[in-house]
């Protein structure tokens, strides 16, 4: 049974427990979907909500039943020479059930739709893609993404492991919401970086234009704001988020292909070359401390590993899935 049958089934199957008018195999397959996950129990809930909150409303005396039955029978095609085993109570009931389930089948189809996710991950090269609301995100090697087909109406809430960069549509009344770990990252209008790392126990977040609310998925009324130019920290040991100045581009190197260090110790150097190129590099701890000033603009690794060698005298040798640094220290 494809997906569209089973939901137009399903929606027959509480329609015909609304009336009280199910019987027990069927009832059997509908408390069987319900069990099957919490979304089917809240979906199920929802009707039933609206269900008794229609039965509490008052029938009014402009209703004439008569009528309505002439244009139920015409409706439903019914023939007055073969005998109608409903009760006219429970068929009307039933009937109103139908009515009700129809109201907001819609609102349903588009729940249930809603829930599907669109993942990308990007194994070994970046990624960029546009979301449906117009905004872009550009995803690093070694990361993953997902996010609804559809947003909904309140949020565009999407989820993160790795490190992006996002550059958002801002709507003041569909906030746009990022999970990393135990954070959430909101947009107030901005361009920023986000990583998470989850063997890292913790969540970066850098903001280059406009501003993002940052703060704990359990704590949602604590908020950090972070502006152009700050850099946050959250430990998922901790309960505060640590505010740090940011103060080049190269986090986003893998993105923009720029590289600027300036009296810069190798071995931060070689964490940035690691990200942005997806190269493991293995270095020697006599090298660590080796300072370095230099820039470099698309370039390959190769090169860049070429300039290091002469710069600072260092050996490199190229090893199938990693690359090896050692030298005399500096």
């Amino acid at each position: 049974m494809n997906e569209e049958k089973l939901n137009i089934e399903i929606l027959e199957l509480i329609a015909a427990s609304l009336a009280n008018e199910i019987s027990i195999e069927n009832k059997k397959k509908l408390d069987l979907w319900i069990s099957e996950s919490p979304l089917n129990n809240n979906v199920y809930n929802d009707y039933v909500n609206t269900w008794e909150l229609f039965n509490k409303t008052e029938i009014t005396s402009e209703i004439n039943i008569d009528d309505e039955w002439e244009i139920f029978k015409k409706s439903a095609k019914i023939n007055e020479g073969k005998i109608v085993k409903f009760k006219f109570a429970s068929l009307l009931k039933y009937a109103a059930s139908i009515i009700i389930i129809a109201t907001i089948s819609i609102t349903v189809y588009f729940i249930l739709n809603n829930n599907k996710q669109t993942e990308i991950i990007a194994q070994s090269q970046v990624i960029v893609n546009t979301l449906p609301d117009g905004s872009t995100i550009s995803l690093n090697s070694n990361s993953k993404f997902s996010y609804p087909k559809v947003f909904n109406k309140l949020q565009r809430k999407v989820k993160l492991t790795g490190e992006a960069f996002f550059e958002v549509t801002h709507n003041s009344e569909r906030p746009f919401i990022i999970e990393a770990g135990k954070v959430l990252i909101e947009d107030i209008g901005t361009s920023f970086y986000v990583r998470y790392i989850a063997d890292e126990n913790k969540t970066e977040v850098i903001v280059k234009t406009g501003k993002v609310a940052v703060y704990k998925s359990n704590n949602p009324e604590q908020k950090t704001y972070l502006e152009a130019g700050e850099h946050g920290v959250f430990s998922s040991t901790k309960t505060n988020i640590i505010k740090l100045p940011e103060n080049n581009e190269n986090y986003i190197a893998w993105k923009t292909h720029k590289l600027d260090f300036e009296n810069e110790n190798l071995q931060n150097v070689i964490k940035v070359l690691e990200r942005t190129y997806n190269k493991k590099i293995i270095y020697s701890p006599s090298i660590s401390n080796c300072k370095l000033t230099v820039s470099f603009k698309e370039q390959s690794l190769d090169a860049v590993l070429n300039v290091l060698k002469a710069t600072l005298n260092l050996n490199i040798v190229q090893k199938q899935n990693y690359i090896e640094i050692s030298g005399t220290g500096c």
